[in-house]
């Protein structure tokens, strides 16, 4: 019988918890709230039980909480999204073709646990290219890091550049190898010369692409008037990672509390957990829309996806399909005074249920600014999807913080304010923009050059 069976076997066993929940905690939301359903109304006593435990159902998914199925009662919602958890994958596999524990000596989740401030996805990218340097090693003979001389690693670089790795890749494993080597160093691990000393590497990767302007007024093309909210919220992403600059995991991990739309301007934290300020620029408007009415029908299409995804299962997903359609006609009438609290209200005193507040609470300051189709925070990955949906070419979100640097520039912003903008920690790397942008040399140029 195959997995899927197995799991609708499971979950309509009311009696069976732990079948249950192990089938349920790798559920979409979708599913797992019908889960949660089945079992509140197989405790229920009466059809009109289990049809009030359905509506509670989906008035938490319209809170905005990302539901998980409980083993009975009210939904519980699952923690919110830290920044410290918007990153890169678990860490990388070790090397299958070397023996068991034959890294140990190499200390690198110790390593990689004592990186307390730096971002996830740096602490990922050091302890990846540790981990590739003492794989190498130990298949040439080199089993513990004391061994390692710069010989050792200059072989290491040969070798690399022979397999035709990119500079880049190569300067940032030098300089993941280079505090790997200071923090063994720092512990007293290897004593005598330091192996990093005599080695030098200069990146000249590509210059970053800009974007053209078709392509820029293509990913910025306003929505219409009848657009839904998922229309509306990539058109509010594409915009602020423009007006802003911001990184595309900064943007993930952006809370409601982070912004201040009365300044204009956004608390992100970026690279090493620095803080820093952005400008928000054209989209703190739509932003103070968005935040006060647009998730609100983001959550109202999400629940109403949820839905129909629940119609051809039994009577509780009949039950609670018929629940949010007769919500959607509810909102459908108030027209423009349309609100989900008082939504609730009214469809509550249809079925003879407390009447609920007029409003809707305000969201926490901790709450996702953008959530994806699934109720949840989105993720870099969700990004490039709406990148690919709205431009013809492809594009990466981090082109478009290149295309924000280059247009300052071009604009006369000096280096110095780009820098303090972009969140760089040294100058250098905002400096590789002022060489992407021809047009502005040939102004200054034309101006400064007597026979310009």
């Amino acid at each position: 019988m195959s997995g899927r069976s197995c799991s609708h076997r499971a979950l309509a066993c009311a009696d069976c918890h732990a079948p249950v929940e192990a089938a349920e905690a790798a559920l979409p939301p979708a599913a797992a709230l019908l889960a949660t359903a089945r079992r509140a109304a197989a405790a229920a006593g009466s059809p009109w039980e289990a049809r009030a435990a359905a509506l509670d159902a989906a008035k938490a998914f319209l809170a905005g909480d990302s539901c998980r199925p409980a083993p009975a009662g009210p939904v519980r919602a699952v923690r919110p999204l830290r920044k410290a958890d918007v990153g890169p994958d678990p860490d990388p596999e070790p090397p299958r073709d070397l023996p068991p524990n034959a890294l140990s000596p190499w200390r690198i989740d110790e390593f990689a646990r004592s990186l307390t401030d730096t971002a996830p996805m740096t602490v990922a990218s050091y302890r990846g290219d540790v981990a590739a340097f003492a794989h190498w090693a130990w298949l040439e003979g080199v089993e513990t890091p004391a061994d390692v001389d710069h010989l050792v690693v200059r072989r290491f670089l040969t070798d690399m550049r022979r397999r035709r790795y990119a500079e880049r890749t190569v300067a940032r494993r030098v300089s993941s190898m280079r505090r790997y080597f200071r923090y063994l160093r720092r512990r007293g691990e290897v004593a005598g010369p330091d192996p990093m000393r005599r080695v030098s590497v200069q990146a000249h990767g590509e210059l970053p692409r800009v974007l053209s302007h078709p392509e820029l007024e293509e990913l910025l093309r306003p929505p219409g008037s009848d657009a839904g909210p998922l229309e509306l919220r990539d058109w509010l992403i594409v915009g602020l990672l423009y007006d802003s600059g911001m990184r595309g995991g900064e943007l993930c991990s952006l809370n409601v509390g982070d912004l201040e739309l009365a300044r204009g301007v956004a608390r992100v934290w970026g690279k090493g957990g620095r803080e820093r300020l952005v400008m928000l620029g054209a989209s703190a408007e739509p932003l103070r829309r968005w935040i006060e009415s647009g998730r609100c029908r983001h959550e109202a299409v999400a629940c109403a996806a949820c839905a129909r995804a629940l119609e051809e299962t039994d009577v509780v997903g009949h039950v609670l399909a018929e629940l949010v359609e007769e919500l959607s006609e509810v909102l459908a009438a108030l027209g423009e005074r349309a609100d989900v609290g008082r939504a609730l209200t009214e469809l509550g005193e249809r079925h003879g249920l407390p009447a609920e507040p007029p409003r809707r609470p305000p969201l926490p300051s901790d709450a996702p600014l953008f959530l994806n189709q699934r109720g949840v925070r989105m993720t870099t990955r969700d990004l490039r999807r709406v990148m690919d949906a709205r431009c013809s070419r492809a594009t990466h979100p981090h082109q478009l913080r290149h295309t924000f640097a280059t247009h300052l520039l071009e604009g006369g912003a000096d280096l110095r304010s780009i820098q303090e903008l972009l969140g760089h920690r040294s100058l250098e790397s905002t400096a590789i923009y002022a060489r992407v942008t021809p047009v502005h040399l040939r102004q200054v140029h034309g101006q400064t050059h007597p026979r310009g």
